[in-house]
Parts: C-alpha cells; sequence; structure tokens
C-alpha cells in the first residue's frame, strides 16, 4: 500500500533512535485512525515488534493472515508476531501456546533459509539470528518454569512438570545464556542490523526473568556495543535506563555504578562533545576510588586532553597519564583484562610522549631554530671581539678604538682573545668599579655588535666614557636585563633539547612495555622502534639512549632467541639464507641471485649455536629441503606437460620426518613457546606421482602427505625466478590483512587480501601453497576450449577470439602503424567488465 510506506519508514527511524514508547503511541494512533493498515502484513509485523520491545504483552491485532507454510511464490513472515506471542507465555507460564509458537516460528525460518538465494548473506545472516533468538527463548522457558534447575545447555519442552510459580534464575544458571551471547557478538563483529533486534530481545527476556543483576550487566555491555557500533540514542536509552536501576538496587556508591557513569563519558567523546566527556571523566577520577577503574579513567582524561589539546602536555603527563600507568603497574593480576589494561596504558602513554618527541624534533630541525643557531653562533663570535674592544678601551687605546672596532666588525675570521674577568679589569680600569656592572656592559655590546650598526656603537662607547655615576647605575640596569634575556634563551634551547631527549626515553621504555606485557600494539610499536632507530640514526647520543632501552629485544641475540622460542617459524628462513649461493652455472651471471656471502656466513653460524637447542628439528629441517630441492630440479621432457609423471625411487621411499611440519601448513604463534605434539600435521612423505605444469621452468604440483590425514598440494619450482621476492611480497599482503583487521571499518566489512604461503629454499628453489578453486586469467576470459568464457557469456555480439586473431593475422605488417589500428580496431569491437 502506498500510503502506508512513509508510515513504515518512520516506525523503523523511531526504532533505530530508541524511542520504543513513542513508537508504540504512534502505531496505535496510526491503527485508530486508518482501518485498512491492520490488513497489512508488513505494518502488523511492525507494530508487534514495537510491542515486544516495549513490554506490551496485551497488544494484539486482528488476524492479518493463517500460520501456514506459503507457497514458493508467496513470502510470509509471521516472526514478531510469533515472538510476541511466546514471550508473553514466557510472562504467563502458557506453554501449550509457547510450544506452538516457538514451533511455527521455527518451521517458518527454516523454510525461508531453504528458499533463499545463496547470495543473500544479509538475510540469510539475519534469519540466522533469529533462530538464535528462539533458542535463548527456549533456554529462558527453562529457567523460568521448571523446577528441576540443572546446568545442562540444552532445554526439553516436552516435560510438564511446570512450576506453578515462575522461578529467578540465578546468575550462575544465566551464564549459559551470557556465554551464548559472547559468541555471537564476537561472530557478528559490530555489524548492527545483526546485533540490535538480538539486544533488545536480551533486554526484554532479562526483564521478564526478573534478573536484576544480568540485567545491569547487559545494559551496561549493550550501551558498549551499541557506541562502537554508532547507534548513539540507543546507546545513551540503555545508559539511561542502566542508571535508574543501579541507583535503585546498588546505589551510587557501588563500582558497577562508576563503571557506567564511565560508559557515558565514552558515549559523549563519541558524540563530539568533548568537553562534557571530560568534565564526567574527571568528576568520575575524583569520587570513585578503585584502583582497577581509576587507571582507565586517568588514561582516558590523558588521552581526550592531548587529542582535544585541552591542556598543556605536563598535565597531561604528570597529572593523568603517568598516575595512570603507576596504578596499573601497583595491581597485581594476570587476568586478561588486567593485562589487557595494562598495556593500554604503557602504549597510550608512549604513543603521547613519541608525540611530542617528534613535535619538539620537528622544532629543532626547522628553519627559524636552524636561523636562531646561526645567530647564536655569531653572538658567541663576537663575545671574543669584545673583550678586545673592552681591552683597548681600558689600556688607555681609547683613541684607536674607532678604527679597531671597524676592523673587527669586517674581520669575518674574528680575533680570539684571552677570557679576563670582571675583577681584573675593575682594578685597571677608571670606568667601572663594579664588576657586575663591567659585565653587563660585555652583554650589551655584544648585543649591539649583533643588533645596531657600528655608528651606535660608537656612540654607545662615548656615552659610557662622558656619562655621571647616576647614568651609569641607571644603565647598568638596562644592561643586565638585556643580559638576562640571552641567558633565557640558552636556557631555553637547553631545556628544548633535555624534553626530547626525555620524551623519547619515556616512549621507547612504554614502547618496550607494550612489547612485554600484550601482543595488541606489536605491529604498530615494532614499526615505530624501526622508523626512529634508521631516522636518528645521525645522533648517536639518542641512539644509545635507544639501545640501552631496547637492548632486550634489538641486541641480545634478537633472531637467535627467536629461533630458540619458535623453531617453526624461522629455521626454515635461516636455512633459505645458509642455501644462499647455492646456485646454478647459468644462473650465477643473472643479475636477480646476487649472493650476499655475509648473511650465508652468518646465518651458517648461528645454525650451528642452535644446534645445541634444536639439533634434531634442523637435521630434519634439512633433510626436507633436500628433498624438495631435488624435486624442484628435476628433470623432465616436454611431451610429459600437463601429465603426472612418476617419482624417482628415492622421492617416493621417504623417511617420516616427526618434528618437521607440513612446509605449507599454517602454524599458529605459540606465545608461551610450547609447541607440544598435535600442535602442527608433521611430513609423511610425498604422493608417488607429480603433474608437470606448464611453463619454462616446468614447475611439479605435487602432494604432501600430512599427519593429519590430509593431502596438501604444493607448487615445487626451480628456476630464473627468485622466490624470495615472492615470499616478502606475502608477507606484505599479510601485514596489510593485520592493518585491515585493525581498523574498525575494514574489520566490520571484512576486507581482506587473499594470501598463499611461499617458502624458499635457495636462490631459485622452493614451494608455493597450491590455492584451490582458481584458474587462469586467459581461461576465464576465453574458456579452457577457447569456446566462450567471459567474453562469449556477457559481450554477447562481440567478435570472438579467434575472429579478433584471424583478423589480426591477415594484417600486412610492412605497413607502418597498420597492427596498432587493427589492434585497436579489435578492441573496439570487444566489451571489456569490470
Amino acid at each position: 500500500m502506498t500510503q502506508s510506506r512513509p508510515y513504515k519508514g518512520l516506525i523503523r527511524s523511531l526504532q533505530q533512535i530508541g524511542c520504543t514508547h513513542v513508537l508504540d503511541m504512534y502505531c496505535r494512533g496510526l491503527t485508530s485512525s486508518n482501518d485498512q493498515l491492520q490488513h497489512d502484513l508488513e505494518f502488523a509485523e511492525l507494530q508487534y515488534e514495537s510491542a515486544w520491545r516495549a513490554g506490551n504483552w496485551d497488544f494484539s491485532l486482528p488476524c492479518v493472515g493463517t500460520n501456514f507454510l506459503p507457497s514458493p511464490n508467496i513470502k510470509c513472515d509471521h516472526f514478531n508476531e510469533n515472538l510476541h506471542s511466546c514471550l508473553r507465555a514466557l510472562q504467563e507460564g502458557d506453554l501449550s501456546d509457547f510450544q506452538r509458537k516457538l514451533r511455527d516460528s521455527k518451521q517458518e525460518l527454516v523454510w525461508s533459509v531453504s528458499h533463499a538465494s545463496e547470495e543473500s548473506t544479509e538475510y540469510i545472516y539475519l534469519t540466522i539470528i533469529k533462530l538464535q533468538m528462539l533458542y535463548h527463548l527456549g533456554m529462558a522457558w527453562d529457567l523460568r518454569w521448571r523446577t528441576c534447575q540443572d546446568n545442562s545447555t540444552k532445554f526439553c519442552l516436552l516435560k510438564q512438570n511446570v512450576s506453578p510459580e515462575p522461578v529467578i534464575p540465578s546468575i550462575d544458571q544465566l551464564s549459559w545464556l551470557d556465554m551464548e551471547w559472547c559468541s555471537i557478538l564476537q561472530r557478528t563483529q559490530l555489524h548492527m542490523n545483526l546485533l540490535e533486534p538480538f539486544i533488545a530481545f536480551r533486554r526484554v527476556l532479562h526483564q521478564i526473568l526478573s534478573s536484576r543483576d544480568c540485567m545491569l550487566q547487559h545494559l551496561l555491555k549493550s550501551a558498549t556495543t551499541l557506541r562502537k557500533g554508532c547507534r548513539f540514542s540507543q546507546a545513551a536509552a540503555a545508559l539511561h535506563e542502566f542508571k535508574l536501576l543501579s541507583v535503585e538496587t546498588k546505589g551510587q556508591c557501588s563500582s558497577l555504578y562508576w563503571l557506567g557513569r564511565l560508559e557515558e563519558a565514552k558515549l559523549f567523546r563519541a558524540q563530539g562533545q568533548n568537553v562534557m566527556a571530560i568534565n564526567l571523566a574527571m568528576y568520575i577520577s575524583e569520587n570513585h576510588y578503585s584502583n582497577q577503574e581509576a587507571s582507565d579513567v586517568y588514561r582516558l582524561i590523558g588521552k581526550w586532553l592531548a587529542e582535544t589539546r585541552s591542556s598543556n602536555s605536563r598535565t597531561i603527563l604528570e597529572k593523568y597519564l603517568k598516575p595512570a600507568v603507576s596504578i596499573t603497574e601497583d595491581v597485581n593480576a594476570t587476568a586478561k583484562n588486567a593485562i589487557k589494561r595494562q598495556c593500554q596504558t604503557h602504549f597510550h602513554l608512549a604513543h603521547y610522549a613519541d608525540a611530542l618527541f617528534k613535535s619538539h624534533e620537528e622544532r629543532l630541525n626547522s628553519n627559524e631554530w636552524l636561523a636562531a643557531m646561526r645567530l647564536r653562533k655569531h653572538k658567541n663570535l663576537s663575545q671574543s671581539r669584545l673583550f678586545f674592544l673592552l681591552q683597548s678601551l681600558f689600556s688607555g687605546l681609547f683613541d684607536s678604538l674607532t678604527s679597531t672596532m671597524h676592523s673587527l666588525m669586517e674581520d669575518s675570521k674574528g680575533i680570539s682573545v684571552p677570557m679576563v674577568g670582571g675583577q681584573q679589569l675593575a682594578k685597571e680600569g677608571t670606568l667601572f668599579d663594579d664588576p657586575t656592572l663591567y659585565m653587563s656592559v660585555v652583554g650589551t655590546l655584544q648585543c649591539a655588535t649583533i643588533t645596531r650598526p657600528t655608528v651606535e656603537l660608537e656612540a654607545l662607547i662615548k656615552r659610557l666614557r662622558s656619562s655621571t655615576k647616576m647614568e651609569k647605575t641607571d644603565y647598568s640596569m638596562k644592561i643586565q636585563e638585556l643580559q638576562k634575556q640571552v641567558a633565557m634563551d640558552k636556557e631555553e634551547a637547553q631545556k628544548l633539547q633535555d624534553d626530547r631527549d626525555n620524551f623519547l626515553s619515556l616512549a621507547l621504555e612504554g614502547y618496550k612495555r607494550c612489547l612485554v606485557i600484550g601482543d595488541k600494539y606489536d605491529v604498530r610499536v615494532v614499526f615505530r622502534i624501526v622508523s626512529l632507530w634508521f631516522s636518528l640514526s645521525s645522533q648517536k647520543d639518542i641512539v644509545n639512549n635507544m639501545l640501552s632501552t631496547i637492548d632486550e629485544f634489538a641486541l641480545v641475540s634478537l633472531v637467535k632467541k627467536m629461533a630458540i622460542d619458535h623453531p617453526y617459524h624461522t629455521i626454515l628462513q635461516l636455512l633459505a639464507l645458509a642455501n644462499g649461493d647455492r646456485i646454478k652455472d647459468k644462473q650465477r651471471s643473472r643479475s636477480s641471485f646476487v649472493v650476499d656471502m655475509d648473511k650465508k656466513l652468518a646465518a651458517e653460524n648461528l645454525l650451528n649455536e642452535l644446534s645445541s637447542y634444536h639439533g634434531a628439528i634442523i637435521r630434519q629441517m634439512k633433510q626436507m629441503v633436500e628433498i624438495y630441492v631435488r624435486l624442484a630440479e628435476m628433470e623432465t621432457k616436454r611431451e610429459d606437460t600437463n601429465k603426472k609423471v612418476t617419482l624417482p625411487r628415492d622421492l617416493r621411499n621417504l623417511p617420516v620426518l616427526e618434528l618437521v611440519p607440513v612446509v605449507t601448513a599454517t602454524i599458529s604463534v605459540d606465545h608461551s613457546c610450547q609447541y607440544h605434539e598435535g600442535t602442527f600435521p608433521y611430513f609423511k612423505g610425498l604422493a608417488d606421482s607429480v603433474m608437470i605444469m606448464n611453463g619454462i621452468n616446468a614447475p611439479k604440483v605435487v602432494e604432501c602427505l600430512g599427519s593429519d590425514g590430509h593431502r596438501y598440494r604444493q607448487l615445487a619450482k626451480s628456476g630464473n625466478d627468485d622466490l624470495r621476492q615472492d615470499a616478502v611480497m606475502e608477507q606484505f599482503f599479510g601485514l596489510v590483512n593485520t592493518f585491515l583487521r585493525n581498523h574498525q571499518d575494514t574489520w566490520k566489512r571484512r576486507l581482506g587480501v587473499r594470501t598463499y604461503k611461499v617458502v624458499p629454499f635457495t636462490p631459485s628453489a622452493g614451494v608455493l601453497e597450491w590455492v584451490n578453486g582458481t584458474l587462469p586469467l586467459g581461461e576465464y576470459l576465453i574458456g579452457s576450449m577457447r569456446n566462450g568464457g567471459a567474453h562469449g557469456r556477457y559481450g554477447i555480439g562481440d567478435w570472438s577470439f579467434l575472429k579478433c586473431r584471424e583478423h589480426m593475422a591477415n594484417v600486412s605488417v610492412r605497413i607502418p602503424g597498420n597492427m596498432l589500428k587493427i589492434i585497436f580496431f579489435c578492441i573496439d569491437l570487444i566489451t571489456f567488465h569490470n
């Protein structure tokens, strides 16, 4: 109905902003004013949804349809109507109605999924979420109306021993629902179109179960999830309900209440209300004294003040970020959340100190600062000249002072005059009877030689000689003031350099603690440390400071420690470096195979040292490397292309290498460095035959037998291509995937680059992971038999591949530019699709 569509859009908008009671009143008004809307199934579903969200169990509509399985041509949805009936039955204890509506709703959802298109992932995901809601609903019935409570995760609606009175479940009994909810949160990845209905359903479910403690926990978690999903109005509504319920049940002194206030500050910050967020966080820090939450409060205040530039750096560091670190260090906790809190606190302190270091470094390298340094250097040079000038003045050579001064000002090299103390000149001279006055004159004359012309300097000297004692005193005060300004400039410069070094040391110490405590910021920290190392390599004092801070990670045999702790991730790379000179004679002249003997010798020495730790692993890995190199370099015939060839006997009868994983299998990094038996599938041998692929170097497709029973398809390759470059590119794509996962928007959209493993053994030989379900680009475009492909499917009416090739073959290449014209002519006749 065209007239109802604006109403439906407004109803959905009211739902998204969390105005449930306004929505309920609006739906009632629409129903009473327009009788035709009662027969609109979609509008009825919206009304039932607003009713169960608001907890209005007295709501009902005239029958707008019958509960039957729809035909394939008719799409019917009664989910919200059935859910409203189930929740009302759960509230009142009506088992028969609960069973009937729950069964009908499940049948309808399963039917809709079975008839949905495989490409309609959004609809399928939403249907799965609805089934999860019904599953939670069945568990809630067992908790509320069963007399025998157990810890089973399953429920059975066939039992008839319904309790005459509803039972309020305990927190332990509701823990199964919370575990399921946490799993759903992790899988949906803040997809709010899927999460928001489930959040509203759980809120209503906890209201019916009358579990206030669980209700408080749910409202707080819901506010956090809605805030992260940019549903600010709904998050504010959840927080408002949380505060009212928290004050009513636990009062304002409870730790949970202050967690809600902190979440409110985060919501203000997310909405752009920075002043309110900071003020509320400061109020929390002054009135709440729990160490666990206090560290988060101080950290957030410091972070927000830094991002909004609302306070000076000293206040942010000394009053907020450093106390946050101290509090987390004082709390000796090993829980996952406590470790995460420590890692976050150290990182934010290090990140802000690093930002201050960068700002000081930019100022010290700016053109203005370099100009000031040149000016200061010129002042130091003029100081020696002024001493010579004053010596001439007090030794009775004042008549030749002007000519001497002119020569000094024109002399670019300067005159080195030994330092003469103020006491000595005071004794010899008649003009200055006070050492302080003498030093003031020196400072003034030094400034005058820089900033004043020679004529003004001559006038200044004449004025000093003819001045009275009172005038000398006044002038001495002015000179002292100017001298203080010069001293302040020097002090400011020194302070700026000291602050820069202190900020760098603080940042490096914080980054080091991040690496030690957790792995959340490993990528950012490591790249930043390497960037600092290279950018400051010319400044020896700063580099020494860095080395003294991060020597544990950068100097004390980093590669050796990695190989000892994670042998299955590093030894193969060391073997490839040790085989860096293993190149065929015909390939040695190629520039792509440059042998770095220093790396080769270093890898061999390191492998020898590692033999005392992982000798058996290294020996078996060397055996596997030899097997694959021989396989890759195996000679084949041209007629064997695209055919299976039986392997030689020595490559078929291979020993089982129990300490060597399948080279293309993915092995997760164990942070405890304990790789026990069964952690990875180990190498059990190769299949009896290989497929010779088409190519200049005749790569071989081989199947590796794993201990887990799987056959891993691999591509053994040897030739003119350097697989080390391919391996580096795959590592780069893996790093891109890490950045995409760490960014909220790309993480929600599940963006990523499909990667495969590339393991080089020598500069020219190695193994690649075979990616199933792929085909060459040419085969996709023109088909495997060159009779269609994408051009044939999408370019209806275009010239075929064979016709274009035939037309180009008939063109005479003797005419200049003729072939190019034909190529463009064929391109115009072929449609290209993205």
